[in-house]
């Protein structure tokens, strides 16, 4: 997810992918308002998305999007959870101040290409992608 407003799920702008349960690959764009939610709703984001689709293949799960983001928007704030699905819905996680997706935030500067994770260490973003221990970004010029 991209936050505009901060490190957190609340405000959060996300793509959500999961297999449901015939195996079929689940993708859409959820705005999430609060973190009292129950489960993910399908809703449009705050910025445009296009080509949105997912797949699932050796035990990775990859989301592919073009985001239209504003000409300002060099820096994002990224979000990213891991959590249950029930009844093909995607479930709240936990969220003690232990949880791992409690720290699963970061920066990602889309000029230079530097990250930051909430541990505050950086890297630099390889020119094709960047890969966490979750997601990956793919860029093209």
């Amino acid at each position: 997810a991209i936050n505009p407003s901060g490190q957190q799920m609340a405000g959060s702008q996300a793509l959500v992918a999961f297999q449901n349960s015939s195996g079929a690959m689940r993708v859409f764009t959820s705005s999430v308002a609060s973190t009292s939610i129950s489960t993910l709703s399908e809703s449009a984001l705050s910025f445009g998305v296009s080509n949105l689709n997912g797949s699932f293949v050796n035990g990775e799960m990859t989301i592919f999007a073009t985001l239209t983001l504003s000409s300002g928007m060099t820096t994002v704030n990224q979000v990213w959870q891991v959590g249950p699905v029930s009844g093909d819905n995607p479930q709240s996680h936990a969220t003690g101040s232990n949880a791992a997706n409690m720290r699963s935030v970061g920066t990602l500067n889309l000029v230079d290409g530097t990250t930051s994770s909430g541990g505050g260490t950086s890297s630099k973003i390889r020119r094709q992608n960047v890969s966490d221990s979750i997601f990956k970004f793919f860029f093209s010029k």
